[in-house]
């Protein structure tokens, strides 16, 4: 294969790997690893919905979810990540399966973006989806209103008190 044709091979697909660590809001990648993982521990998942085609979409990650997801004491509270609706990005869901971004997109029925929904570690919807982007101060604090009534739930859950988490 020609130099500059593999070149250009590794640029795009560098271009649609998640960003790192540092980076900003970070693509979702394994849900399952997210909701047990010992660093993350018993948090509320905040997962963002995004489309690269809204431009509100852009406008949540680089005013509110690109500064947070770097912010230590906020990632203390939650763990945040993308699905990016628009990707057949692997994605590994809350019990370990295989799927998609777009797929996983389709099973919560989004239909409009920018949408916030907020998940047990087990995947448990804890809140009502936040929808769209308002003014960010508004926004914020809705995320920081939702984010504190869901590890207020995480708290009374049986995995809180060591129960299995997969319990219907």
């Amino acid at each position: 294969m020609n130099a500059w044709i593999r070149a250009a091979l590794f640029g795009v697909s560098l271009s649609l790997s998640a960003p790192s660590a540092g980076e900003g809001l970070p693509l979702a990648e394994n849900l399952q690893n997210a909701g047990y993982s010992k660093i993350h521990g018993n948090r509320p998942i905040l997962l963002l919905f995004t489309s690269v085609s809204c431009p509100y979409c852009e406008r949540v990650k680089a005013e509110i979810f690109d500064p947070l997801s770097t912010d230590k004491k906020f990632n203390e509270k939650a763990y945040v990540a993308q699905i990016e609706l628009g990707l057949d990005w692997d994605l590994t869901n809350f019990r370990g399966e295989p799927t998609t971004h777009a797929e996983f997109g389709k099973k919560y029925k989004i239909k409009a973006v920018p949408a916030l929904l907020i998940f047990s570690p087990d995947g448990k919807e804890l809140h009502p989806p936040i929808l769209g982007f308002s003014e960010p101060k508004t926004y914020l604090a809705r995320v920081e209103a939702a984010i504190a009534a869901a590890t207020d739930e995480l708290r009374k859950s049986p995995r809180a008190a060591g129960g299995d988490p997969f319990v219907d």
